[in-house]
C-alpha cells in the first residue's frame, strides 16, 4: 500500500533501523542502462525482496518502491508478478492503455483510464509493467516500440503478456 512495507516520509536510514539485517543499500537498475542508489529489503529472498528508491541520492524521501520479476510474496492492488491482462482489467474495474514491447520503456501500463487503479488511498501511483513469455518471437510490429497498445488487442491478448513489475510511486 501507500503506507506499507515504507511510506512516503520514511528515509534511507528510518528503513535500515527498522528492517536492520532485513535491509541494505543497493544499486539499482533503472532505464536505458541508468542505475540509481536505493534500499533492497528482504535482498536474500527473491520472493519478498522490494527494491526502495529515493527522491535524490541523498535519500531524503521514498519516491518509489518496486517488486520485480515472476513471482513475489507482495501483491499491490489485488495483483501480484504472473497476472495477465484480465487480472487488471478486473482489479482496475476496467481497461487500460500500455506502451509497445521491445524498448526501454516497453509493457508499461501508461493509462488506467480512471479505474480504480488510478486513484489508491495514501495518495501514491501505481506502475504496472507487462512482459511477454519467452516463447513469443514474432511480436507484430503493432505491438513494438514507442506506441499505445489498448488492453482489449486481439493481438495483444493472444500473446499473453504477464504482469513482471509493480510499483508505487510518489509525485
Amino acid at each position: 500500500t501507500c503506507t506499507s512495507p515504507v511510506s512516503r516520509n520514511d528515509t534511507a536510514a528510518t528503513i535500515l533501523h527498522r528492517y536492520g539485517a532485513q535491509a541494505r543499500r543497493e544499486t539499482l537498475p533503472g532505464a536505458e542502462g541508468e542505475t540509481f542508489p536505493g534500499v533492497v529489503l528482504y535482498p536474500r529472498d527473491r520472493l519478498r525482496r522490494v527494491e526502495i528508491a529515493f527522491t535524490d541520492d541523498a535519500r531524503p524521501r521514498v519516491a518509489s518502491i518496486r517488486i520485480r520479476g515472476n513471482r513475489s510474496n507482495w501483491s499491490i492492488g489485488n495483483m501480484a508478478l504472473g497476472d495477465g491482462i484480465d487480472q487488471i482489467t478486473s482489479s482496475n474495474g476496467r481497461g487500460f492503455a500500455l506502451s509497445g514491447f521491445e524498448w526501454d520503456y516497453g509493457g508499461y501500463v501508461t493509462d488506467l483510464k480512471g479505474g480504480v487503479l488510478s486513484r489508491l488511498p495514501g495518495g501514491c501511483r501505481l506502475g504496472i509493467r507487462l512482459s511477454l513469455p519467452a516463447n513469443v518471437t514474432n511480436t507484430p510490429n503493432a505491438l513494438m516500440g514507442d506506441v499505445s497498445v489498448d488492453s482489449t488487442s486481439p493481438a495483444l491478448r493472444r500473446l499473453r503478456p504477464v504482469v513482471t513489475e509493480l510499483s508505487l510511486n510518489w509525485p
